[in-house]
Parts: structure tokens; sequence; C-alpha cells
């Protein structure tokens, strides 16, 4: 916001037209965090010297939560010997998600997915999920065994001569 008068300003903003308590800044310039969304006007402006005027211009807020894991999934290989994890990633800002831990593969798309490199069966893995907003990261950890393929058969009761 940007003010013209003799400092400082008290100012009360509108989001979505309800006025919210009065503000002060000690600056001919103030920033304001968004903290709802909405459309921001500025209802009222007064200066030090009792100067009172209205604003104009508006901006539109919106607000991103973090980002959120969810479908995670492991497959094992043929051998059951490695196995990845696979989840998809939903919320926050998508341009800037990156992935930390457990190495892979970010794949964009609706949502966007993460497919781990293979691990050996029983290794653990983690990940933990933030974007540029540093909202709240998300994280899941664990470990997977693959079920072993092989087969011990039957034998009869009779002996093998």
């Amino acid at each position: 916001i940007q003010f013209s008068g003799a400092p400082p300003f008290e100012f009360t903003l509108a989001i979505d037209g309800v006025p919210q308590p009065a503000m002060l800044s000690t600056g001919s310039t103030f920033e304001l965090l968004a903290t709802a969304p909405g459309t921001y006007t500025v209802a009222s402006v007064a200066d030090a010297t009792g100067c009172a005027g209205t604003g104009s211009g508006s901006a539109q807020a919106s607000l991103l939560g973090a980002p959120a894991i969810s479908a995670i999934s492991t497959a094992c290989d043929n051998s059951n010997a490695f196995y990845t994890v696979s989840f998809s990633i939903s919320g926050g800002d998508t341009a800037s998600y990156a992935v930390a831990g457990t190495p892979g593969a970010l794949m964009p798309g609706q949502p966007y997915t993460f497919t781990s490199v293979e691990l050996p069966s029983g290794a653990p893995y983690s990940f933990d999920v933030s974007d540029a907003n540093a909202c709240a990261q998300a994280s899941i950890s664990g470990a997977f065994s693959c079920e072993c393929t092989a087969q011990a058969g039957s034998m009869g009761a009779a002996p093998i001569n």
C-alpha cells in the first residue's frame, strides 16, 4: 500500500467489503501479508495531521495450503529384490514442489506424482515434500519388504530309495 501525506497513517482495510480493525503504518509504504482469501481494498486512511481520505485500487488474495501426500503405493520388481514408492502430491504451489530424502522423479500432472528410485527390499524410505511458500512440509517414511517368490513345495512321507 502506498500512502501520501504525513506519517504515521491509520487505515482500515475491507476484505470482500467487510471492514477490518484499523491498522497503523509508520512509513509511506506498507506491505500486507494476507491471512484470508478475498478482495482487499483500503476503506479509509488518515495521516498524522488528521487529513482523511479513501483508497483506490484493490488486490485479490488467494491462499494456498501446504502440500499434501496421498495415494501412497509400493511396487516390487520381477525378482522381488527391489521396490519403488509412489505417491501423489496436491495443494501448495505446484510450480515449486521439492521432494527431499530418498531420490526419485517428480512428474507434473493433476495431481503431481513422485516415484522413488529402486530400493532394496526391506530398506527404509523417507520423503519430505515442500514448496516455495514454506508452509508446513508433508512427510512420509517407512520400509517395505517384497514377498518371497520361491516356494518349497511339498514332499510325500514315503522314503526315497
